[in-house]
């Protein structure tokens, strides 16, 4: 049983970060899979005012597969209805899904915009590279996999790491940003992670993350 006590504090900063790293695993996952918020609730809405109980909420969240119930009851929390006791409006929750998708939608324009200066062929030769160490060429594949399987964004994860948007992000960032997105999901251990690093790793000791998320998902 999922439903919590009534709960109508707003969410903390701590919890409302976390909520947003939610909303854009959620958001990537729905655009991928084709999946509509408004439609998953549908048949719960009789009175079609965008209302649902908590426990409706729970039975048709719509994912992803890997979400955990305390990760969904902060989903739940943050749409409680303010006055109306055991309801959770999920129109809030779809449009909150609907602007994310757009802000992805914004920042993979800029960084397709900002591909035409890089030299693929040269980039393309460099994984070609990369792939005939079989150590590093399979791990490579099991996160292309991995991806493909869960509808990750991977730029989602190193996105805000890097203010200025150069593509580059600290070691320390490019680690987080990667065990994040991909860590479990592909299985990837810390010397795997390290490998990655080291392939995409720059003369100053930084990363190349947009090259890796282009790799990754093209």
């Amino acid at each position: 049983m999922l439903c919590d006590p009534v709960n109508r504090r707003a969410l903390s900063p701590a919890s409302l970060s976390r909520y947003d790293y939610i909303l854009s695993r959620c958001a990537a996952f729905y655009k991928y899979h084709g999946i509509n918020v408004k439609s998953s609730y549908a048949d719960f809405d009789k009175h079609n005012n965008g209302l649902v109980t908590e426990s409706q909420f729970y039975r048709s969240f719509p994912g992803p597969p890997d979400i955990t119930e305390a990760e969904m009851r902060l989903v739940a929390r943050k749409h409680r209805h303010p006055d109306k006791a055991g309801l959770c409006n999920y129109l809030k929750f779809h449009d909150d899904v609907v602007e994310r998708q757009k802000a992805i939608a914004g920042d993979e324009k800029d960084y397709l915009d900002g591909q035409k200066t890089l030299d693929t062929v040269a980039l393309a030769h460099h994984f070609q590279e990369a792939s005939r160490g079989s150590d590093l060429g399979s791990i490579f594949e099991k996160i292309r996999i991995a991806v493909y399987k869960n509808g990750v964004r991977t730029t989602e994860f190193f996105r805000d790491h890097d203010k200025l948007r150069s593509g580059i992000i600290t070691e320390n960032q490019f680690v987080c940003g990667l065990s994040l997105c991909c860590g479990t999901i592909a299985n990837l251990s810390r010397d795997e992670i390290q490998q990655v690093v080291d392939f995409y790793r720059t003369e100053d000791g930084r990363v190349r993350y947009k090259e890796f998320c282009h790799m990754m998902e093209n």
